[in-house]
This record gives structure tokens, C-alpha cells and sequence, in this order.
């Protein structure tokens, strides 16, 4: 499963730029992250007709991130930017999970094989491609 969005990751979240926020202003653009990209996720999921959660209980997850110019990334780095995604994706546990969407049974590990950011480059683009795959036993 393939959903494609346009628009990127909040690279103030990314690891190397989260250093440089306060405490407060880290956990408020995380919460807002979390909010956004749990309507735009809900949106495309909720059209799949095959759609029943959890949708994958063992999964490989592979971000791509298309920018628009050809500045230097470091893909380790875009993780931070990404794990509020990985968070909506998953299960919710309690009443703080509220922007969870049980999309992949969890994101520990055990169930989660997060492959390394493909990161590209088109000109004038912004895109945020995620790909969820089966991983069968």
C-alpha cells in the first residue's frame, strides 16, 4: 500500500533541528504534526474499501521524501520529522492515543521494519510518499 501526500515532514521535528527547540515548542509542533497528519492519512485510508484494523500486523514501512530543491539531506536525520506519521499509524493503547489510526497492529520492532529514507529530488515538487508492505511469517 502506497499513500502519497503533497507535502513534507516538519523538518523543525528532524533530529538534528529538534536540538535547537525549547521543551514546550518541541511538544507542541509534535502534537500538531500528529494532528495533521492524522486527517491526511484518515482521508486516503478511509477510501480503500479493503480497509479493516489493524491492516498489517507485521509490516515493512519505507518513507519517500521528494523536495523541491537538491540542498543536502541525511536521511538518519529525517526520522524525527517522520515519527509523528509512524506514531498515527499505530495502535492506540489508552485515551492518549487519540491520533492513532491502528493502521499497523504497532511500531515497536517486533512489528515495524522501518527501511532507510529515500530521499529525491523534482524540481517545484513536495511529497511525502509512505509504503506500508506485508511482512509475512
Amino acid at each position: 500500500m502506497i499513500l502519497t501526500f503533497d507535502v513534507l515532514p516538519d523538518m523543525r521535528l528532524s533530529t538534528n533541528a529538534r536540538d535547537k527547540l525549547d521543551p514546550l515548542q518541541r511538544v507542541r509542533l509534535t502534537r500538531e504534526a500528529k494532528e495533521m497528519w492524522w486527517g491526511l492519512i484518515l482521508e486516503q485510508v478511509r477510501r480503500r474499501p479493503d480497509f479493516k484494523a489493524p491492516w498489517f500486523n507485521r509490516a515493512s514501512l519505507t518513507y519517500t521524501l521528494t523536495f523541491p530543491d537538491k540542498r543536502h539531506r541525511d536521511g538518519d536525520n529525517l526520522l524525527g520529522a517522520l515519527k509523528p506519521i509512524t506514531d498515527v499509524l499505530g495502535c492506540p493503547r489508552s485515551v492518549r492515543d487519540a491520533y492513532k489510526l491502528w493502521v499497523i497492529l504497532d511500531d515497536s520492532t517486533e512489528y515495524l521494519r522501518i527501511n532507510p529514507v529515500q530521499v529525491r529530488y523534482e524540481k517545484g515538487v513536495s511529497r511525502t510518499d509512505i509504503e506500508l508492505e506485508e511482512i509475512r511469517p
